[in-house]
């Protein structure tokens, strides 16, 4: 269903934490500032819809990773919500064309390289706090935008746990992250629950996204 709802709504933006029942509408002014910047963080890319409508007219496929200027808009703001993915239509501009786009599948945050591992990408986006080496099977790397990233390595698998403040990201976002960090669940291995996510791909690696306390944790076991 992600890859259908991607062919009919376009990209943008990370909400705050809160989510308007379906049928209401917000101000654009107490969501998204005009020039702020967005990535699409769907696999298969989003497309450009002319108005803020599932039935609105396709402009064109942008692609994953792109950069979409949010732009100025009058208009509120329509909430949807579509296989418990819920976001708002918004204006916002790619390089190429303007048009409204669904903000459900949006992150404020970079998008995750093609080879980029758990540790490269947030070099990327924060610097490090704190770098504690246990030994050569365990390491913590502690960011100055609150996230901590640590691995293990056990004699009979491994276990990446990330940790996000819950102040930075939603939990919706934090699934998109997820699956752009550990690409083998995209797609129909991985789906979004606001109940908290777990996914296999069919081998002996697991993944779990989910809340605890006031984080979000992203964590990766995988068995030998």
């Amino acid at each position: 269903m992600l890859r259908i709802l991607s062919q009919y709504v376009f990209s943008l933006i990370v909400v705050g934490n809160a989510f308007h029942g379906h049928g209401q509408k917000e101000d654009f002014s107490k969501l998204y500032k005009a020039g702020g910047t967005l990535y699409i963080s769907t696999p298969d890319g989003l497309t450009l819809n002319d108005k803020a409508s599932l039935n609105g007219t396709k402009i064109r496929m942008i692609s994953y990773g792109s950069l979409v200027l949010v732009q100025k808009d009058t208009q509120q703001q329509v909430v949807t919500s579509t296989d418990n993915i819920a976001g708002h239509w918004v204006k916002g501009k790619s390089d190429i064309a303007e048009g409204y786009m669904f903000d459900g599948y949006l992150l404020r945050w970079l998008p995750v390289g093609e080879r980029e591992a758990g540790k490269s990408y947030f070099d990327k986006i924060s610097r490090i706090r704190a770098t504690d080496k246990k030994s050569p099977q365990a390491s913590i790397r502690d960011y100055e935008n609150g996230v901590v990233y640590e691995s293990k390595i056990f004699e009979t698998g491994s276990v990446t746990s990330i940790t996000i403040p819950q102040n930075v990201i939603t939990l919706q976002k934090t699934w998109l992250l997820a699956t752009a960090l550990f690409s083998n669940y995209r797609n129909t291995l991985c789906k979004y629950n606001p109940a908290g996510i777990r996914c296999t791909d069919g081998s002996s690696r697991v993944l779990n996204v989910k809340r605890e306390g006031a984080s979000l944790i992203i964590r990766e076991e995988v068995k030998e």
